[in-house]
This record gives C-alpha cells, sequence and structure tokens, in this order.
C-alpha cells in the first residue's frame, strides 16, 4: 500500500511525518543504537527505551525521548542514559510512581528480567529519575 503524507519535515533530528489517512503519527528522531525487543516505559513525559537487541546480540544501551511540538508536527529528542549493568532483549520495563527524597519527587525505573543470548536474566535493575528527567541508577 502507498502511503500519503500530509507533510514531511527534515531537520537535524530526522524527518517528521504526518498520515492524512490515520490517527497515527509518524515521529521521527535518531536514536543512537537501533535495536528490536527492547523494553519502553514512560515517566513525567519522557519515554525510555532499555536493552533490546541488534540482531542476536542483546544490548545494555538505555536511551529517552520526549515529543516536542514543532512546526507542522512533533520531533523527537533523542538523549543516551546509563546503560544497564546486565545486557538484556526482551526486558520488562516499567515505571513506578513518584516518591519524595529530600524536597523533591523522584520516580523509579524498573528494568526485569530479559534473556542475554544465553540464558534468561533473573535481575532486576532500577534507576532513580528526578522531577527534571535526570537520571541516576
Amino acid at each position: 500500500s502507498v502511503e500519503i503524507y500530509e507533510s514531511i519535515h527534515s531537520s537535524d533530528k530526522g524527518e517528521e511525518c504526518y498520515s492524512l489517512d490515520s490517527k497515527w503519527m509518524l515521529a521521527k528522531g535518531e536514536m543512537s543504537t537501533v535495536r528490536s525487543a527492547a523494553g519502553v516505559a514512560a515517566v513525567d513525559g519522557r519515554i525510555y527505551y532499555a536493552g533490546g537487541s541488534t540482531g542476536s546480540v542483546a544490548q545494555g544501551a538505555v536511551e529517552s525521548f520526549h515529543l516536542n511540538r514543532s512546526r507542522g508536527g512533533f520531533r523527537c529528542d533523542w538523549r543516551c542514559e546509563p546503560s544497564l549493568s546486565v545486557p538484556r532483549m526482551a526486558v520488562s520495563l516499567l515505571a513506578t510512581s513518584a516518591y519524595e527524597e529530600k524536597e523533591k519527587n523522584c520516580s523509579i525505573l524498573w528494568a526485569v528480567g530479559g534473556y542475554n543470548n544465553q540464558q534468561s536474566v533473573d535481575t532486576v535493575e532500577m534507576m532513580e529519575i528526578d522531577p527534571f528527567g535526570i537520571s541516576s541508577s
């Protein structure tokens, strides 16, 4: 099938495309490590993308993006986050609600299980996200 786009806008972060016949919009941006079977979770408007596979090799990379409305659509602003200590594909990624620490609210991002090319992973990793989206492990 042929997709017809209302607009295609190129920028230094990639292209943004909008379909005339769909409610879905394609917001492109450059991630540093393209991979499949990654875990995805949202924390305070940022989407976190962790682990995954570049073919058959488990990855530990973690990246996040925030969708910013730009003229004519949305743009993904990607940034690298601290990597997982155990590379894993098919990882479950989830975010828990904020807790208060030293007068600021923090959320926790959890990476649970997965597969590391040889066996199932039985570890759990966590990363704290402060209200400004700054992560610490």
